[in-house]
């Protein structure tokens, strides 16, 4: 029988030996892919699974979910002592005496952190905007806080005032600070003043203060405070690039200039010789006013 097969499939599609009976192999395989879905669909029968137990876990992950935390980031001591009510000063307290109040042990340190740069606290509303605080609980507290003032006849107290106050009059120009200085700013941190800093070295300087906006993390409590405090000198000239030599790569080190715009601009200086003004980028036709405004503090033109 298998023999007779053989010869016909041989006859009938032309195959050699070897490419019959690779014939021969294939067709029972492409049989058992094609019919075993169906046969085992139906006779596998399914058992019921239990999800109780995934429900149980849901719910608890939505109870937690639904639980007030404050934020808190990678790393940081969440611990929270058991609370002891008493009179204090947010201005004065010590660490440990705002982890006996309820705060947890980050925030009291951030709550310390501040002070040492300058900050202080007139009220309540001002300990709410320490970042991860639980503002539920400075309400509770709210009762038994006490605001020293510039009057108080502690001498100690006066001298914290008098070098807080002379701290943060200073005014702080944003093209030569460097991060420490931005620190003393009301909601200014580590990474925000290091970012100000970097930002300020890739522009090659701030030329307007509305540049600020333009730092990633910057709200509008913060962008304020740094408007208060810190100024551009008027005759102030940031780093320059000058139009007739610069590469692609020097040109995308400012911000405001992307690889299609810095590509263009060597491109047109390659097709119509070296630029006799800054203005002459007006006549590429990828540079719109806006852009132009922008860039222009930071350009030159001079002789390649």
């Amino acid at each position: 029988m298998l023999h007779r097969l053989r010869v016909w499939i041989r006859a009938f599609f032309g195959f050699n030996r070897s490419q019959t009976n690779g014939f021969l192999i294939l067709i029972p395989a492409m049989l058992i892919a094609l019919f075993a879905e169906p046969v085992y669909r139906a006779w596998y029968v399914r058992q019921p699974i239990d999800q109780s137990a995934d429900k149980h876990i849901l719910d608890s992950l939505l109870t937690y979910l639904k639980e007030e935390r404050p934020p808190t980031a990678k790393g940081q001591d969440t611990t929270i002592h058991a609370p002891v009510l008493f009179p204090f000063d947010p201005n004065l307290a010590s660490s440990k005496e705002l982890k006996n109040l309820g705060f947890p042990d980050f925030i009291a340190q951030r709550i310390v952190n501040y002070r040492s740069r300058g900050g202080r606290f007139k009220s309540s509303e001002d300990l709410k905007r320490i970042y991860g605080i639980d503002t539920t609980w400075v309400n509770t507290l709210h009762p038994y806080a006490r605001f020293s003032s510039a009057n108080t006849n502690s001498k100690a107290s006066l001298k914290e005032d008098s070098e807080s106050t002379s701290m943060r009059a200073l005014p702080i120009d944003l093209n030569t600070c460097d991060s420490l200085s931005l620190l003393s700013v009301y909601g200014i941190g580590p990474k925000l003043s290091s970012r100000i800093i970097r930002y300020r070295n890739r522009l090659g300087g701030f030329v307007s203060m509305h540049q600020l906006t333009e730092v990633y993390g910057l709200d509008t409590i913060v962008l304020q405070e740094l408007r208060k405090r810190t100024f551009i000198e008027e005759n102030f000239v940031p780093k320059k690039i000058n139009l007739n030599t610069a590469s692609e790569k020097e040109l995308l080190q400012l911000p405001y200039i992307k690889s299609a715009l810095a590509r263009a601009i060597t491109t047109y200086r390659f097709q119509h010789g070296a630029y006799n003004s800054v203005d002459a980028l007006l006549k590429i036709e990828r540079i719109d006013n806006p852009t132009f405004e922008k860039i222009k503090p930071y350009l030159t033109v001079t002789d390649p």
